[in-house]
Parts: C-alpha cells; sequence; structure tokens
C-alpha cells in the first residue's frame, strides 16, 4: 500500500533542502552570514558588543596618535633648546676670555641675545593651537622676555 504521509514528508523535506540551499547561496553571494537579526539574533548582540569595543580601540589609537604627535614636536623643541643653550654656553666661556675688546664682548652679547630670543621663541611652540609648554593654560603664552 501507499502512504501519503510518506510523500507528504518528503516534499516537505525537499521544501526544507530548497529554503537552507537558498540561505546559504545568499550567505555565499552576499559574504555575509547574518542579513537580518533573525537569522542570529546571539550573533547580532555580539556584532554591537565588538562594534562598540572596536569603535573605543579606535578612539584610543587616535588618541595615541595625536598624544605622539604633541610628544615628538615637544622633543624636538627640548632638543633644540639644549642645542641653543650649549652655544650661550660656549659663547659665555669664549667671553670669559680677558684678551678680547669691547667689539668682540659686544659680538658675544649679541649673539647671546640672539639665542634668548630663540629659546624663547622655542619655549612658545604652539601645536594644533595650543601651546606645548603652558601645562593645563594651553591657549596662553607661557613665556614673555621681561625687559627689565
Amino acid at each position: 500500500m501507499f502512504d501519503p504521509k510518506y510523500l507528504q514528508g518528503m516534499a516537505a523535506a525537499i521544501n526544507q533542502s530548497s529554503a537552507t540551499e537558498q540561505t546559504l547561496t545568499a550567505e555565499l553571494s552576499s559574504g555575509l552570514r547574518v542579513t537580518q537579526l533573525s537569522d542570529d539574533p546571539v550573533a547580532v548582540a555580539k556584532n554591537v558588543g565588538l562594534s562598540s569595543s572596536i569603535s573605543q580601540l579606535d578612539t584610543f589609537v587616535q588618541s595615541s596618535t595625536a598624544e605622539q604627535s604633541l610628544m615628538q614636536v615637544a622633543d624636538n623643541a627640548l632638543g633644540e633648546v639644549v642645542s641653543q643653550t650649549s652655544k650661550v654656553i660656549s659663547l659665555a666661556v669664549s667671553a670669559g676670555n680677558s684678551t678680547m675688546s669691547a667689539q668682540d664682548i659686544a659680538s658675544v652679547q649679541t649673539q647671546v641675545s640672539s639665542l634668548r630670543d630663540s629659546i624663547l621663541a622655542l619655549g612658545n611652540t604652539s601645536y594644533q593651537g595650543q601651546y606645548v609648554f603652558a601645562g593645563s593654560q594651553g591657549s596662553t603664552t607661557p613665556f614673555t622676555l621681561n625687559s627689565n
């Protein structure tokens, strides 16, 4: 005898296989396993959590990159201050030589004044609109020349 439920079961199995094939074909063509929330709610929740973590890490990387650039600007300025200060010391030692004429001493004084102004400008180095060495008062010029 012929069982009609057998044919219904076979038809249902074929329909299920066809639906599975369509789903897999869609996943392969799009490259996405989850295309809508109902596909896998757990995976969607994990995705949201991972997206949040990635966003936080990206913000951290951007902040770190900006801070690294700021530190490079500060390091370059301080390196130049050291170089300028070494020149001032060298000029001061040479000015201590008792054989220098008044004109030579005046020349040294001019050079030291120029180096002082250069060091002052380096102390007022800015990066992205903020003075590097101004601490929490980044918009205020940190160093000025007292003419007295």
